[in-house]
């Protein structure tokens, strides 16, 4: 009996030393961003206080669990903001605002330097993965696996068009679909996205398709806004199509299996 005891204290210590940091340095005010590094990857997270001059903090996670990671500025290409784009020199003014109209800030507690060590090796081997299905509690997921998750009565869809990198990359669509349920609360749902861009003639005023995708929602694609996609403009997308408008629109299929197919528009889409 008292070896399941002392066990159960230890477990207890390690498990307030990894996770008991964060809940001190929880600050409302900061905003919640899209994050586009310059290798490419993005991701959707809460900026976390450490933030500072010299390194993004970024925070991921659900209520119960929650993962912070540094990035250094330098690898970091634009931040984008309730719409708007950012560099790293023009977000940090701008954070600083943030910060000052959210009030002051609880100090978090200094890491040992143990800890610190520990957390710049995690830093520079894998700055940038990203906690897969981190945004919906696994408990959830084990439900929605069994069929036994919240049914979902409809789709809400948004989208912007993300410009090429220096990297060569053709221009994107970035997609975000929400499920939701009949009290219009968000619910996890996994399925298959059909998504079809259209476009409109002006000189025969007709709607035409203009291309298709389809992507597998998965754990891993789910930010706090809801499952999020890429969808790649291919090249002379507009050729066939003289007199095209310089806006179309997307056209949302959201298949989940044993519930239907949800569908969704998503107008004024830019057409590259």
């Amino acid at each position: 009996m008292r070896f399941w005891l002392i066990l159960a204290a230890l477990l207890g210590l390690m498990l307030g030393w990894a996770f008991g940091q964060e809940g001190e340095s929880a600050q409302p005010g900061l905003p919640l961003v899209e994050v586009e590094l310059k290798s490419g990857r993005h991701f959707t997270a809460a900026i976390d206080p450490r933030t500072s001059p010299r390194r993004l903090w970024i925070r991921f996670g659900t209520t119960t669990l929650r993962v912070v990671r540094p990035i250094d500025w330098q690898c970091v290409d634009r931040i984008v903001w309730r719409g708007a784009s950012y560099t790293p020199a023009e977000f940090l003014p701008l954070l600083a605002k943030l910060r000052k109209d959210a009030g002051p800030a609880v100090e978090p507690k200094p890491a040992s330097p143990a800890r610190q060590q520990t957390e710049s090796a995690r830093a520079a081997s894998a700055p940038e993965q990203l906690p897969p299905g981190g945004f919906v509690p696994m408990n959830a997921w084990a439900a929605v696996g069994l069929g036994h998750g919240p049914a979902v009565q409809r789709i809400d869809a948004h989208a912007r068009l993300l410009p090429g990198l220096r990297t060569g990359r053709r221009p994107r669509y970035r997609l975000v679909v929400a499920p939701r349920g009949g009290a219009m609360q968000d619910v996890p749902a996994l399925g298959t996205l059909s998504v079809e861009l259209w476009g409109h003639r002006r000189s025969i005023d007709r709607e035409v398709l203009l291309h298709r995708w389809t992507r597998n929602v998965t754990p891993a694609q789910y930010t706090p806004l809801g499952a999020a996609v890429d969808l790649e403009v291919p090249a002379g997308l507009a050729d066939p199509w003289p007199n095209l408008a310089g806006q179309g629109k997307l056209v949302v299929r959201f298949s989940v299996a044993g519930q239907g197919v949800f569908e969704t528009e998503v107008p004024g889409v830019p057409i590259p």
